[in-house]
């Protein structure tokens, strides 16, 4: 018989492309596997115009931003795994001989879009990591990003205080969290608060170890002379994940100089 009929490799892989993607998918590669199925000759006749469709779609300015945001969510070793899998299934598809072009042609112009759009995540996301958190009250507040692309997220006051002019003290938020091995939590004040209020993070930077597992609490410091209230739900600091590499201390003799050497505390303030 005239033509190409897909061998179970490319089957196989067209089928497992279909089960990352749900039920929507899963229909989707059974229609394309009964296109490619059909004779070559039957095939050229349906293609020109099948080519020109599926171009519009799949390589739009709304697809493409839909599939990025479909996978802005996937973690990044998700991200890997797909990525792998359609640079499997590419390489089988173009190394077989018995598949005619335009074929190959289809399914680059189907899956390209997907796997360019993981490529790009990979270069440009931001990594996720996930955080464990536990509310230690039922008020308490999950600490929030204001804006995408924020560094820190917002920390929420969990109940109304009172620091006195002049006075520290812990403003306690509820919250435990699990800081992933490796990594630290920074407490660091939020901008609109030194502006706006007398209230400054009493310690500059406060650090949650990945070790400790007691509640999470910011050290503000009134620097007025008048009391300043905090109400339950206001934003008075902001965290930042940091990963910690640990130092290996090594003992030498000599360190290596430098241009500037053992100037310091303000050496570059002198005329």
């Amino acid at each position: 018989m005239e033509g190409f009929f897909m061998k179970n490799e490319v089957k196989a892989l067209l089928t497992a492309l279909g089960d990352n993607m749900g039920t929507g998918g899963q229909e989707s590669i059974e229609q394309l596997i009964n296109i490619l199925d059909l004779s070559d000759s039957e095939f050229l006749k349906v293609y020109p115009q099948f080519k020109q469709t599926i171009t519009e779609v799949f390589h739009s300015e709304n697809f493409q931003q839909e599939i990025l945001e479909q996978m802005e969510v996937s973690p990044e070793e998700d991200l890997e795994k797909d990525k792998k899998v359609f640079e499997e299934f590419f390489a089988v598809i173009d190394s077989d001989d018995e598949l005619i072009e335009p074929k190959k042609e289809m399914m680059h112009i189907i899956f390209g879009t997907t796997l360019d759009a993981i490529e790009e995540l990979q270069r440009t996301r931001r990594r996720h990591v996930k955080v464990k958190i536990k509310k230690l009250n039922e008020k308490a507040i999950i600490p929030t990003y204001a804006h995408e692309g924020d560094a820190g997220a917002d920390i929420y006051a969990l109940q109304d205080t009172t620091i006195m002019g002049g006075e520290t003290r812990v403003i306690g938020t509820g919250l435990a969290v699990e800081v992933p091995r490796g990594y630290m939590l920074n407490i660091y004040p939020r901008s609109g608060v030194s502006l706006k209020t007398p209230l400054r993070v009493a310690n500059g930077v406060g650090c949650v170890d990945e070790n400790y597992r007691g509640e999470v609490g910011v050290i503000l410091h009134n620097t007025s002379l008048e009391n300043y209230d905090i109400k339950a739900g206001d934003r008075i600091a902001q965290a930042i994940l940091l990963p910690v590499p640990k130092i290996m201390w090594e003992e030498v003799e000599e360190i290596n100089d430098t241009d500037r050497g053992t100037d310091g505390f303000g050496s570059t303030d002198e005329k």
